[in-house]
């Protein structure tokens, strides 16, 4: 496995605390034992911020990250998940609305984006 800066606990742990914060209060969380929400979500971000050979070489290295093995038909029909697709939901409005008190709007400028 290609050394990953987010494997580190610490670094890993500061890096998902916007978004893990909020999942005790989330309301579409649910138990699930073959990909859980918080490997989930981990996993998307890590998808869109890494670079991957295939969709397989990615969740190859998932799983020695997290030594757990994730079934690929599991993972992308995971994708299709209206009940993921709420929790995505609230996650954003839960990071949006707790970073615009701490950050500047970098595009409040822009009129047209109002």
């Amino acid at each position: 496995m290609a050394y990953d800066i987010h494997s580190n606990s610490t670094v890993r742990s500061a890096f998902f605390k916007p978004i893990f914060s909020f999942f005790s209060s989330a309301q579409h969380t649910r138990e699930c034992p073959a990909l859980d929400d918080y490997t989930w979500i981990e996993a998307g971000v890590r998808r869109c911020l890494g670079s991957y050979q295939s969709g397989r070489d990615f969740l190859q290295e998932l799983a020695e990250l997290h030594q757990t093995k994730i079934l690929r038909s599991t993972f992308f029909e995971s994708l299709k998940s209206k009940r993921r697709l709420k929790l995505l939901d609230e996650i954003n409005n839960h990071v949006t609305r707790s970073l615009s008190k701490t950050l500047p709007d970098a595009l409040s400028h822009y009129t047209c984006l109002a």
